[in-house]
């Protein structure tokens, strides 16, 4: 067998041990979030092997990824980003339209909040909780919305994973009458990766979550339409 070839077959065989490591080994993590008003501040961090590492870190429209082999570090920075940086230069415009809407997300809500879709959805939350194995899990601040049943949903949706998970703990206040999105959330645990994909593959490809991005696809083309 040529010398090359070998060297090849032996880069395929450590790719697959590796990605079956990083698939079926356990990952740790440890999550914290932050939601006021417009602005969202999100850190992930995974660990695995005892010595490999990785951070993930949102922050006002910026994302940035830090890879840890023991003590050395290696940033990485997203190839959209250096393109978003170059056009920050065109304006406030330009800025406005990356800025997190929560006005957009109620908007969004309001295709998900059908019986079906929130079936699926509390489905795909509980095999997460089951898979992730939450140490820890807090929720603390103010939400509200507009229109009270969606309040409501949410409401019966943490009372059930309350009553589900003991190590949930919410210091949560519901806010009836208003538009509110004052949160901090903080999470730690550990997962499979093949657990996840597998479970998320099934929900996004299910046929209630193809009607729903249908419907927001069909909103985006009539909003887009709508301003010109």
């Amino acid at each position: 067998m040529p010398t090359i070839v070998l060297i090849i077959l032996i880069i395929i065989i450590f790719a697959v041990v590796l990605l079956a490591g990083l698939l079926f080994i356990p990952f740790r993590y440890k999550i914290t979030g932050n939601f006021r008003g417009s602005s969202l501040v999100a850190k992930l961090h995974l660990k695995a092997f005892g010595c490999l590492g990785l951070s993930l870190l949102y922050k006002e429209d910026t994302w940035m990824l830090h890879f840890s082999v023991f003590q050395a570090t290696l940033p990485f920075v997203f190839p959209w980003q250096r393109k978003g940086k170059l056009k920050e230069k065109g304006g406030e415009g330009d800025k406005e339209k990356g800025k997190f809407s929560f006005q957009e997300f109620v908007r969004y809500a309001r295709h998900i909040a059908d019986r079906e879709m929130l079936a699926g959805f509390w489905d795909l939350v509980k095999n997460l909780f089951r898979i992730f194995k939450i140490h820890s899990f807090k929720i603390q601040g103010k939400v509200g919305f507009y229109e009270p049943h969606l309040t409501g949903q949410l409401a019966a949706f943490l009372y059930s994973v309350k009553s589900a998970y003991r190590n949930y703990s919410s210091d949560l206040e519901l806010v009836w009458d208003e538009e509110v999105l004052d949160l901090e959330v903080k999470a730690e645990g550990k997962f499979l990766f093949a657990a996840v994909i597998f479970y998320l593959l099934r929900f996004l490809l299910s046929k209630n979550t193809r009607r729903v991005w249908k419907k927001i696809k069909k909103g985006k083309k009539a909003s887009r339409l709508a301003t010109i």
